[in-house]
């Protein structure tokens, strides 16, 4: 880690992109302090920003955020992950650029992370299966107990 920041004082911002993903670290007074783009690979996921590890890291919401959580969660980070619908300052800006929002997903993260309203990617995991589910059991439960005890047996 460079200079004196401790970990607990660091806040990263991911930008997850289709081939690679922008990293921006800040230290403790908001300052930049690395700028990194990372090959968006689990391998490359568990390797980058190692010497942070038990920072706060926030990313958006998108197609590759429950395993990379995952994967940097495993390496001992505090991860957020903003859904940037909800966070008018990405969403609505016009300066659109991987370091822009990476850069402004650490800033969220480290000032009011109660703002970046944490998408619980399990939570929805979990109502799809059960939406997938439930007409099949519907069904199976409707067949059993329309059934006497004698057919069952």
């Amino acid at each position: 880690m460079k200079g004196t920041t401790r970990q607990a004082d660091v806040t990263i911002g991911l930008d997850l992109g289709d081939k690679r993903s922008q990293a921006v670290v800040l230290d403790a007074s908001g300052e930049e302090i690395e700028d990194r783009s990372i090959a968006k690979t689990r391998e490359a996921f568990g390797r980058a920003l190692k010497e942070y590890a038990g920072c706060v890291l926030v990313m958006e919401v998108g197609t590759h955020s429950p395993w990379a959580s995952l994967v940097f969660k495993a390496r001992g980070f505090r991860v957020i992950v903003a859904n940037p619908r909800q966070v008018r300052l990405i969403s609505a800006s016009q300066h659109k650029s991987d370091h822009f929002e990476a850069h402004m997903l650490a800033r969220l993260g480290r000032a009011a992370p109660s703002s970046c309203h944490r998408s619980n990617i399990g939570v929805r995991r979990r109502r799809r299966i059960v939406r997938c589910c439930r007409p099949a059991t519907t069904d199976w439960c409707a067949a059993v107990c329309s059934c006497s005890t004698r057919s069952v047996a």
